[in-house]
């Protein structure tokens, strides 16, 4: 044993079947104890946080659903995201950053997500990624770093071990994006 918390956050799915399911398989794994008003609870190290879906109406459905289950409300932070806001998220503008490689004794590998609850729909890149340009004036697209020559990945290093490298303003960006 050791001091901390074990927060686990569920990543997709729908909220209502997929909290109390987390929570029920963390108490196979690490017990519970049963409250005065008879609900399930974690052991204080672990809980469970729920971002993904929530606003003001689904919050009292993942209650509600947990209640049903005989799971302790305790057991549950909520994350509120913009979705409490004008609900803005990263899927507005296709935006997501996300490791795809890990270096481990020299050597790389892949790194990928596939939730079993999105049925192959939020399966992410693996592998380490470049951004390639279709002929001279073509699309950008990504590819396999491995697949491509050095020489055509348009990816270039800008912050790296905590230190920026290298600041572009928004013409040179622009002048990247679209060549004359």
């Amino acid at each position: 044993a050791r001091d901390g918390v074990l927060v686990v956050r569920p990543d997709s799915g729908e909220p209502t079947e997929i909290v109390p399911a987390a929570i029920e398989a963390l108490m196979d794994a690490f017990g519970h104890a049963t409250t005065p008003t008879g609900y399930r609870l974690l052991p204080p190290q672990v809980r469970v946080i729920q971002g993904d879906g929530i606003d003001r109406f689904s919050t009292p459905k993942v209650m509600d659903a947990m209640i049903a289950r005989g799971l302790a409300i305790g057991n549950i932070a909520f994350g509120m995201g913009g979705g409490l806001l004008q609900k803005p998220n990263r899927d507005d503008f296709s935006y997501a950053l996300k490791v795809s490689a890990i270096e481990v004794d020299g050597a790389w590998r892949d790194v990928w997500k596939d939730p079993k609850t999105a049925g192959g729909a939020k399966t992410s890149k693996r592998g380490r990624v470049a951004v390639v340009r279709d002929g001279p004036h073509g699309a950008l697209r990504h590819a396999r770093l491995d697949q491509i020559a050095a020489c055509d990945d348009l990816l270039t290093p800008v912050f790296e071990n905590g230190e920026i490298l290298r600041i572009s303003t928004l013409d040179e960006i622009r002048a990247r994006l679209w060549p004359r």
